[in-house]
């Protein structure tokens, strides 16, 4: 037996019709691109394959870079920025700038309390005071920043078969979605650092989405602080996200088209505890810190060689300026002479839903 063996184009018995159209063929081009910084990505082909199968194998490369331009030309454009501060009170200041520290005039008698203090006339312990109306209400940041950074890694396989325009959009449509309940999340928790919380307890709604719906907008004018605002339009409530389909359920039926106007204000969702938060609207916000550049958010897009992917990684940094101090003037008994004290003020209603 002949161990030499000839090529032929004949096409062998029992070989399919894809016979000569899907066999490996030897590149003899290829195109190198640069989509991540200092990195670059070499891609083969071969002219006869691709005019055979109409285009090369979709790059990955192409799909981080359609993407994170689309997520770096929406969050840093002036559209997000007019959607973001119709959502809840907001600052965007230049790198290197401080949190705007508020002044506000209160609108009505508040009691507060702080550490006990000798009075510099008798010696006795004052704990309590009271802000008349008039007096002024500072708000500053509060001792913890939010630092919003979110990644997801998109490997070559993923879009090895192709992707379109459609499914690009959902997917940035979905990922910003779960990134503004994760930021909301992280300010919630901000707020729990507050000086100034006050702290209230009610029973959580239950029955069905409409009964629930209407229990929560009570429990909500129940306890807003007047203080600081005398309609539920004046506040943003933070609530958890767990009341989301329900809220949506109960504005479908009352033939609304979004949560916002069924409640009559601002609603923003959280993953945090069975906790409402309510955000007085003229006295707290959030401070964007801008870069250089004058972007709020920075998109970081690297190579990940040993997942043979790209890692995208969305980031900013917010002050969330919800501590409110007041001055108050006290009296000593039995004497002409005024003490002040700078001291904390609750601003921020937090609801606590309980089972009981």
């Amino acid at each position: 037996m002949s161990n030499n063996y000839a090529y032929t184009d004949a096409q062998p018995t029992g070989t399919d019709h894809r016979h000569g159209t899907d066999r490996h063929v030897q590149p003899n081009r290829v195109h190198i691109e640069t989509v991540v910084e200092d990195s670059t990505i070499a891609h083969f082909s071969n002219d006869a394959v691709t005019a055979a199968k109409g285009a090369a194998a979709p790059s990955a490369a192409t799909y981080v870079a359609l993407f994170a331009n689309s997520l770096g030309g929406y969050l840093n454009s002036d559209e997000w920025r007019v959607a973001t501060d119709e959502a809840i009170s907001c600052e965007f200041r230049p790198k290197g700038t401080d949190a705007t520290s508020q002044q506000i005039v209160l609108a009505s008698n508040r009691s507060v309390t702080f550490d006990p203090r000798t009075s510099i006339v008798d010696g006795s312990l004052i704990t309590e005071g009271k802000a008349i109306a008039g007096d002024l209400v500072f708000t500053e940041p509060c001792p913890k920043a939010a630092l919003f950074s979110h990644r997801f890694t998109i490997l070559d396989h993923h879009v090895m078969a192709g992707f379109t325009a459609a499914s690009l959009e959902q997917t940035a449509v979905q990922f910003l979605g779960d990134m503004m309940i994760a930021c909301n999340t992280t300010v919630a928790n901000v707020i729990g650092t507050s000086a100034g919380l006050r702290k209230v307890k009610a029973k959580a709604p239950s029955g069905a989405a409409r009964e629930q719906a209407e229990d929560l907008i009570d429990i909500l004018a129940a306890n807003i602080d007047t203080g600081f605002g005398l309609s539920l339009s004046h506040f943003t409530f933070m609530v958890p996200v767990a009341l989301s389909p329900i809220l949506d359920r109960a504005a479908q039926r009352a033939g609304l088209e979004s949560i916002d106007e069924l409640i009559g204000a601002g609603i923003q969702f959280h993953r945090g505890p069975n906790k409402i938060l309510c955000i007085p609207n003229g006295y707290s916000c959030l401070s964007f810190r801008e870069d250089r550049d004058g972007d709020i958010w920075n998109i970081h897009t690297s190579r990940n060689a040993s997942l043979q992917g790209y890692d995208i990684e969305v980031s900013a940094i917010a002050d969330v300026v919800a501590n409110a101090m007041v001055k108050l003037k006290l009296s000593a008994p039995g004497s002409d002479k005024l003490q002040t004290e700078l001291v904390a003020m609750p601003l921020i209603t937090e609801i606590e839903l309980t089972t009981a």
